[in-house]
């Protein structure tokens, strides 16, 4: 059973009694894993437009990476930040609050992403608080030297500790993520960083992890593929990639078609991103099997949700944790079938 079948299935019979299910024929559930926030409440009108058109064609659940930002000044801020990405939200990035008043207001539609790159102090305890107010899911980026591919300053001198203390860091990351239970979306470039990459998922055998962007490297990356089970990919940012080279990626996906995600990077506000990322898919003429598992369709028998919003789920509720109201992160038999674990 695909994935996308086994989440609809579980969506489904959990949701009986509580939500009226809509069987529909030929029903499209699209599934983005990689999505940012920088929206404030400001915004939320423009964010209800983007989301509402997202709902009309066909997506039905996003995974949004959230910044939170306990101590950096503004000039350093955007130390990690890279050119292309219009912040309308807090100017410092604290977009926690934002993100999850967004999530309670959209039922299951948004499945929040705790970005950590800004965190210091007490790891674990910052984490936990965050997830205890409803984040599902981390977030992170190895930015270990000022090489790195987003061209944005090393995290090290940016906190003004050594080499050594930000690995501690981001280990201690994936520590509680995957005692928690917790997806892991990392961005990392397996062609600088393949020795790291292997350590981490050494150190941490049973991590659900995407590292997003075919891993920055196809040939690097699918190594990793081939040597771990626990992991997988998206398609986000590839988009111009893909074009200029389409049988070239469609083979790549074609060869790991349970390892591969719909991923767009888009921002929250900007359905047109994702609506390409679709059409993206569609244009590689893949065979209706794998693109279904790709775009994380709803195979024709499965049963498809409405637009269910159960008050009783609220983000941070306890029921949160083992209702029906499950994302592609959470259910388990997704994972195992996919074999990756995300994103």
């Amino acid at each position: 059973m695909c994935p996308a079948e086994t989440f609809g299935r579980a969506l489904s019979a959990s949701a009986q009694g509580r939500a009226t299910i809509v069987a529909k024929s030929n029903a499209q559930e699209i599934i983005d894993v990689h999505c940012h926030c920088f929206a404030g409440l400001g915004q939320m009108k423009l964010v209800n437009r983007s989301l509402t058109r997202l709902r009309n064609a066909g997506l039905r659940h996003l995974a949004v990476m959230g910044l939170v930002n306990p101590s950096l000044k503004a000039e350093d801020v955007w130390k990690l930040i890279p050119e292309g990405f219009d912040n309308l939200g807090d100017p410092l990035f604290n977009e926690a609050d934002d993100l999850l008043q967004f999530t309670r207001q959209n039922g299951s539609l948004l499945f929040p992403m705790l970005d950590t790159r800004f965190l210091t102090g007490d790891i674990p305890g910052l984490l936990r608080g965050y997830v205890e107010r409803g984040f599902r899911g981390i977030k992170g980026l190895y930015l270990a030297d000022d090489g790195n591919d987003l061209r944005v300053h090393s995290a090290p001198d940016t906190f003004g500790i050594s080499l050594q203390q930000y690995q501690q860091r981001e280990w201690q990351i994936f520590a509680f993520a995957e005692a928690s239970d917790l997806p892991v979306l990392y961005h990392m470039d397996a062609n600088r960083y393949g020795d790291v990459m292997r350590a981490i998922l050494d150190d941490f055998p049973r991590l659900r992890i995407n590292f997003p962007h075919f891993g920055i490297g196809r040939k690097a990356f699918g190594k990793i593929l081939d040597r771990y089970s626990n992991v997988c990919t998206d398609i986000a940012y590839l988009l111009p990639h893909i074009q200029r080279n389409p049988a070239s990626y469609a083979d790549f996906i074609s060869h790991y078609p349970d390892r591969v995600c719909f991923g767009s990077d888009a921002l929250i506000y900007q359905p047109e991103i994702v609506l390409d990322y679709m059409k993206l898919v569609k244009s590689l003429k893949l065979p209706e099997e794998i693109e279904n598992k790709v775009q994380g369709f709803l195979s024709e028998s499965a049963p498809v949700s409405g637009d269910i919003v159960r008050p009783e789920l609220t983000v941070g509720s306890e029921n949160m944790k083992t209702s029906g109201c499950l994302s592609p992160f959470e259910a388990k038999e997704v994972f195992t079938d996919r074999g990756i674990i995300t994103d």
